[in-house]
């Protein structure tokens, strides 16, 4: 858990839809290039995203994108007119970010509750497209710790037993409509699906109403599931966890008392850096170097 002093970090990783040559290309580095146009705008579930214009350093990119929302209703003063006028204030959240333009991975802040791994992921790749104008298509994908779900569920000979807790959304459920009708059909806050699968047979993990409910629980809520897997011709049990296995790959670092936020320099350093917690310095020891807010 981030103290005062510190925020966290993520990671993904952006590739051009497409192809398989993940930046060593020069064209396609420039395509990146010409797909991070300061001012880009997509409105995105009642949230306008924008795209601050990026810095370049070396082969490193550094930028911000955030997003503004209408607020509530306010009285607000008026100084020519001497008096009070109604109007709806603006939220806004940005997230700083560093991208590797040689190995395309890209380090993200992660900011409180309202931008979260799925959220900074899924307005970049939005917002990378919207510039790219269909010249091209960029996919952004997470960084994960351990395995992901799809790889795990192609690992294992059955899937056993699976408990996905699911959580109300905000600020909605992105078409997922099984998973809408379970949560708003019984007017829950917060809703757990407990699967056994029949003695020697498979939970179908891509039956419509599972797949939507992993795919909802990503993003909100939690997964855990119990298999099997052949060894020597003997079914051993292997187990999956998306708080452990399936989640981003997370960092905690230190942060610009006065604003909050991660110094460019400290994400350029990070996203440079192989997807190891081995190879960097701790927290406590990152604290004590001196970071250089730009």
């Amino acid at each position: 858990m981030p103290g005062r002093n510190t925020g966290t970090i993520a990671f993904a990783t952006v590739s051009r839809v497409g192809t398989e040559r993940r930046g060593r290309d020069r064209r396609e580095r420039a395509a990146l290039l010409e797909s991070l146009v300061p001012g880009t705008t997509v409105e995105r579930y009642g949230r306008t995203w924008r795209l601050a214009k990026p810095s370049l350093h070396g082969s490193v990119v550094t930028g911000r994108i955030g997003f503004e929302k209408p607020g509530t209703l306010e009285e607000y003063w008026n100084e020519s007119a001497q008096d009070f006028e109604r109007g709806f204030s603006k939220l806004g959240t940005a997230s700083r970010f560093a991208i590797d333009l040689k190995s395309r991975r890209i380090a993200f802040q992660l900011r409180s509750n309202r931008i979260k791994p799925h959220t900074f992921i899924g307005n970049f790749q939005a917002l990378l497209n919207a510039a790219a104008a269909g010249r091209w298509r960029w996919k952004v994908e997470p960084e994960f710790v351990g395995m992901p779900w799809e790889r795990w569920t192609d690992t294992v000979t059955r899937v056993t037993n699976l408990r996905i807790r699911l959580e109300r959304p905000n600020p909605n459920f992105k078409g997922r409509k099984r998973v809408e009708s379970l949560i708003e059909g019984t007017r829950s806050r917060i809703l757990t699906l407990v699967m056994e699968a029949d003695p020697n047979e498979s939970i179908d993990v891509d039956d419509q109403l599972v797949r939507e409910a992993i795919d909802h629980a990503r993003e909100h809520g939690h997964v855990k599931a119990e298999g099997r897997v052949e060894v020597d011709n003997e079914a051993l049990p292997v187990k999956w966890d998306s708080e452990e296995d399936g989640a981003t790959q997370r960092r905690d670092v230190p942060v610009a008392p006065d604003t909050g936020e991660v110094p460019f320099n400290r994400l350029r350093r990070e996203v440079a850096t192989a997807p190891s917690d081995e190879a960097l310095p701790s927290p406590e020891q990152s604290s004590r170097e001196t970071e250089t807010e730009e």
